[in-house]
């Protein structure tokens, strides 16, 4: 594939209607430093997109304001803004994101591999829950150790499990075909958030390849440091008892 151009070019803005997509708008991603914002500010990096980030401190309660709650009643982080279409969840982003630049070769446009896409970018939405259910376990049960413990314990062999499965299910370098596709991004930024529990070199040696890899990106590297966060490491060992 040759390389994106620095800018993806766009129509000239439209007179579009409410609720539709108006090209020459502005995209704003609306994130949380460190947290699943990471994916979707990859793959607009990727796309070459011309986006604005917007972070917001939830240690200050900036999701629970009227004002983002008017784009996301949830509260939840990340979310897209793209002219009047608002856009949250972090699989439905980058979906989004890879259908509205298809030149970036994001997801397939067609056939067996575009089913691939996004069977694996839904398989990583439900790894993304498990690791959340696992995370908020630990506000969720206070003291009652044993209930938490029990959660973690699950949501723990549930996520190693599906690395495992999926390392099996690997064909390629990549999730799908030889290029990065927006499953591979959501895949990292997950796991990158587990690999301090996870043995990925030694359980899952190809997806810990596949990981590594992409974290040699140049646009990958540039998400994580603008969010402030460390680019993961897949292929060392980890001490998993710490």
């Amino acid at each position: 594939m040759p390389p994106a151009p620095d800018r993806l070019p766009l129509p000239p803005p439209s007179d579009a209607a409410p609720g539709s997509l108006a090209l020459g708008a502005p995209l704003v991603l609306h994130i949380a430093n460190g947290t699943s914002g990471l994916a979707p500010h990859m793959a607009l990096l990727a796309a070459r997109a011309e986006f604005e980030v917007r972070p917001l401190e939830l240690m200050r309660g900036e999701h629970r304001q009227p004002t983002f709650l008017r784009l996301n009643p949830f509260g939840t982080v990340p979310v897209l803004e793209d002219g009047d279409v608002v856009i949250p969840e972090t699989g439905a982003i980058l979906l989004h994101v890879a259908e509205r630049f298809p030149a970036a070769g994001l997801l397939p446009q067609g056939g067996a591999a575009r089913a691939l896409a996004l069977r694996w970018t839904f398989h990583t939405a439900a790894l993304h829950a498990d690791f959340m259910t696992w995370r908020r376990s630990m506000f969720r049960f206070g003291e009652d150790d044993a209930a938490r413990t029990a959660v973690q314990g699950w949501m723990a062999d549930r996520l190693g499990a599906a690395f495992r499965a999926t390392d099996q299910a690997m064909a390629g370098p990549y999730l799908v075909g030889d290029a990065p596709c927006v499953a591979d991004l959501y895949l990292l930024m997950v796991a990158g958030w587990w690999r301090s529990r996870f043995a990925f070199a030694a359980e899952t040696p190809r997806l810990a390849a596949m990981l590594t890899s992409l974290c040699g990106l140049a646009y990958v590297r540039q998400a994580y440091a603008a969010q402030g966060s460390d680019l993961p490491r897949f292929a060392m060992a980890y001490d998993l008892g710490a």
